[in-house]
């Protein structure tokens, strides 16, 4: 399986779930500048990198669980089980773990995500 797929099972389990809601978290790059058609190719002038979404290092998965006092936040990074986090993984894990904002897991395979959903008591 690849972390795509992984990411996409949870997703599906989490959401079954009626006390969490999973967002995946998607960013990328493109290209912008002057575009003119070419055929069936469009040619960028003036190329320029265009980068969106969150900081590098942010986790593939939240999850909003609802709980008796309110709403807690969790991070998922997603890994196939010989997966290796970057160093702005290890950053913003780090980070987040140390501020106790919000519970979070680097869950290595399905079965390792699943199991540790499975641990937090429903809401």
């Amino acid at each position: 399986m690849t972390e795509h797929d992984i990411q996409n099972r949870l997703l599906m389990e989490i959401s079954r779930r009626g006390d969490m809601t999973p967002f995946r978290v998607n960013v990328g790059m493109a290209w912008q500048g002057k575009a003119s058609k070419v055929g069936r190719d469009v040619l960028i002038e003036s190329p320029r990198p265009f980068k969106t979404g969150l900081p590098a290092g942010f986790p593939d998965v939240i999850i909003a669980h609802r709980t008796n006092n309110g709403c807690e936040l969790i991070m998922l990074e997603v890994k196939t089980e010989n997966g290796r986090l970057s160093e702005n993984q290890k950053k913003f894990l780090t980070f987040m773990r140390d501020n106790r904002n919000c519970r979070v897991k680097v869950c290595y395979g399905l079965q390792d995500g699943l199991n540790f959903i499975n641990t937090i008591e429903e809401g």
